[in-house]
């Protein structure tokens, strides 16, 4: 994290110099840093540590949060509450993948590239097994959760992705 936030504010890499140029940049003037999806809490609660005392405003996006001291903001996407589809693209689909903004943005880039329709979409994930809520195992984080998207081992749908430098995406 120190090394990426010395890129960014152009201050030295080094191991002793990063902390004290990064403390010294970020007491001169009010700044906003933005850290999206971290994963390592031992990682940030020693960043927060470090820069508690600058102008620095630190907002952190996670999946959830262990730290202690810290303000937990959850964040709701804007229209469940409302009822009404976020993806006017995939609306048919939005029950079925629960509402989860990452689950529909993907149906929505596939369904845009015409790589499948609504329809066809909506029966593959249907036949995936979507409609059934299970816990899995996320290794990386240590917990359980339950996940909108068909299992890998079943379908594949959850690797989804964009290619590099093209606007395709592939379901592996």
């Amino acid at each position: 994290l120190v090394e990426m936030l010395a890129l960014s504010f152009g201050v030295s890499r080094e191991r002793g110099r990063a902390v004290p140029e990064l403390v010294a940049l970020l007491s001169k003037e009010e700044r906003l840093i933005v850290l999206d999806n971290h994963e390592d809490d031992h990682a940030v609660a020693r960043l927060l540590d470090v820069l508690a005392q600058t102008k620095a405003t630190i907002v952190i996006t996670a999946r959830r949060c262990l730290l202690a001291g810290v303000l937990v903001f959850p964040v709701t996407a804007p229209l469940v509450m409302t009822g009404r589809p976020a993806f006017a693209r995939v609306a048919g689909l939005t029950r079925m993948l629960r509402h989860s903004p990452l689950a529909l943005d993907t149906a929505d880039a596939i369904v845009r590239t015409r790589a499948a329709s609504v329809r066809s979409l909506g029966a593959f994930l249907l036949a995936g097994g979507v409609s059934r809520v299970r816990a899995r195992s996320c290794a990386r984080e240590g917990l359980w959760r339950s996940h909108p998207l068909v299992s890998r081992g079943r379908v594949g749908f959850s690797n989804a992705r964009r290619d590099a430098g093209a606007h395709v995406w592939r379901v592996a």
